[in-house]
């Protein structure tokens, strides 16, 4: 019974940050994403990133009719890229 329960708890903890690797991604304030990419290549600020691009519809839904929609790209998960190393 000990090494059931034991390979139950392994397995669980394996599992959690497995499964949080493949989530979905999401826009800044939880919006779904129309399109998704993960490892994309962004540049900020004259450095070069890998990043997941979100893109998602946002519109001014303020009053009794939406208007002024526009296409609104997210960037997440951006992590700067080392250059090569020399040999």
């Amino acid at each position: 019974m000990y090494i059931v329960r034991s390979i139950l708890i392994i397995s669980a903890l394996i599992a959690v940050p497995v499964g949080s690797a493949f989530a979905d991604i999401k826009g800044p304030n939880g919006e779904k994403c129309d399109s998704s990419s993960s490892g994309v290549k962004h540049d900020i600020k004259d450095k070069h990133y890998t990043c997941d691009k979100c893109t998602f519809s946002k519109c001014d839904a303020s009053g009794n009719k939406i208007d002024k929609c526009q296409v609104v790209t997210h960037w997440a998960n951006c992590v700067e890229d080392q250059p090569a190393k020399k040999k």
